[in-house]
């Protein structure tokens, strides 16, 4: 999903950027629910574009198998996608021979084309691969869109070279010419900015003929319609950093979701990121769950599902959970294996200590049915007064007052008022008034012990407002 040295992931992590507005924060599970239908319905949508790219070039050796996915894609939406792959798989070993047979096809093109400049000039590789390092090359896309799906290439994979070898040169060749055709077929142009099209502008009058360019782009579109029925439950998957990018940039053009701040495409708040990893687990966990796919999951396309099966946990168990989001809630409950789906969460919407936290129980009927959400009031570490205090400070500052804790009758410690100090100016003065607090509890709770004649050692919580506080308050407090 992140760009790194090792790898080819779509985003930069931006870990303090805010790219959500603030309504869309508070309803995270409804932008979700969102993204969730964009990425089934752009998958769709792939399978749908594939079928009419193979009406256009399909062939007497792949008229059958294309009327049997049109079959399969005919009864196929959005909410069955599952199906359609589980039905796509019975017919996969066929598809890949017909891509293996045109990629001969088009590999001997190529090759024919590259020789031609080659005995023309012996210096050609050389000549471009000095023109990929000088203009840097390297950093421009190799695709002609950001959404094209499946390269065709078998790696499907943008390049890292970051210096161009003669080798490297030849391949950037062989994708520029391919690119250059199927536009061609297509009736589509190149993108000018692209890499493959500063590659072709630079070849000028030496490109390949017009009908060998649409000969050649025919194979190679036909080559990447096949490739979309193939291994399609790895799309769901793999393909939802693609989705969101796609979807992001759609909701931000209507005004949705997203605020101004939001300017490179590759940037990603942690927020989005927790987001674009709850769908790529979900679609994982919905991929596990379907039988057809289960019983293959040693085979190696399926590799990346058994890892994710691997790290499944009997019971998942989060404490404090309100202070966390329903989206990181939502992540952690795809890791309870299916099988059993032990998931536990326990927190106070009172007591959480970030404002990205859960806020309500009703966020929870998102993330879980009604009967799995049980309310605990009964509290057993608190003082009456202290019980009563927070009442009163909850009712103020807007709390959950339904969420507040309730004292047994048969509880009768009643305990000290607690203290609150408002609008502190300094840590000493703060220390200072603090230390005489502690002072006259200690005086109370020992008076009150007097006729049993033992001295009593308070137990004294002592909250501060910030995490970087409480350290300089601690030290300041054990001078006074």
């Amino acid at each position: 999903m992140l760009q790194s040295s090792v790898g080819n992931g779509k985003f930069i992590l931006k870990k303090d950027a805010t790219f959500i507005k603030e309504e869309a924060l508070g309803h995270q599970e409804r932008w979700l629910e969102d993204l969730e239908q964009f990425h089934s319905l752009r998958l769709l949508g792939i399978l749908q574009d594939g079928l009419s790219l193979l009406d256009k070039t399909k062939g007497h050796d792949s008229e059958q198998i294309v009327e049997k996915i049109r079959r399969v894609i005919e009864r196929s939406d959005s909410t069955k996608l599952l199906t359609t792959y589980s039905e796509l798989l019975l017919i996969e070993t066929k598809l890949s021979a017909l891509v293996d047979s045109s990629k001969g096809k088009v590999d001997e093109m190529v090759k024919s084309a590259l020789t031609k400049q080659f005995r023309e000039n012996r210096n050609f590789l050389g000549e471009l691969a000095d023109l990929l390092n000088k203009n840097q090359i390297s950093q421009i896309s190799d695709e002609d869109t950001e959404d094209e799906i499946d390269s065709d290439d078998d790696s499907g994979q943008q390049s890292r070279i970051t210096t161009f070898s003669l080798k490297a040169a030849s391949e950037e060749y062989s994708k520029a010419i391919k690119a250059l055709a199927r536009q061609k077929f297509l009736g589509k142009k190149l993108s000018a900015n692209s890499r493959a099209g500063l590659i072709v502008k630079w070849l000028g009058d030496r490109l390949p003929l017009d009908a060998e360019l649409k000969e050649l782009g025919k194979c190679v579109v036909h080559i990447n319609a096949l490739r979309r029925f193939i291994s399609t439950h790895g799309r769901f998957v793999k393909d939802v950093p693609a989705s969101y990018k796609t979807f992001r940039k759609l909701r931000k053009s209507e005004g949705h979701y997203y605020s101004n701040s939001l300017q490179d495409s590759r940037s990603i708040s942690d927020v989005e990121l927790d987001a674009v990893l709850l769908l790529s687990l979900r679609t994982m966990r919905a991929l596990l769950t379907t039988r057809e796919i289960a019983a293959r999951i040693d085979e190696p396309s399926f590799s990346y599902l058994k890892t994710l099966a691997q790290v499944y946990k009997n019971q998942v168990l989060v404490d404090e959970a309100t202070d966390f989001s329903i989206i990181q809630l939502a992540c952690m409950k795809c890791l309870a294996n299916p099988s059993i789906d032990s998931f536990i969460a326990c927190g106070d919407f009172n007591q959480r200590i970030v404002s990205s936290g859960l806020a309500n129980a009703n966020q929870l009927s998102w993330l879980l049915s009604e009967d799995k959400v049980h309310t605990i009031t009964a509290s057993y570490r608190q003082s009456r007064k202290l019980n009563d205090y927070a009442q009163k400070l909850l009712s103020l500052t807007g709390g959950d007052l339904s969420s507040v804790g309730t004292i047994s009758e048969k509880i009768n410690h009643d305990g000290i008022y607690p203290v609150l100090k408002e609008f502190a100016q300094d840590i000493d003065s703060t220390a200072l008034w603090l230390s005489e607090r502690i002072g006259e509890i200690n005086d109370s709770v020992n008076r009150a012990s007097v006729p049993n004649s033992q001295v009593v050692v308070p137990t004294i919580a002592v909250l501060v407002d910030t995490e970087e506080n409480v350290e300089p308050l601690a030290q300041a407090s054990m001078g006074t």
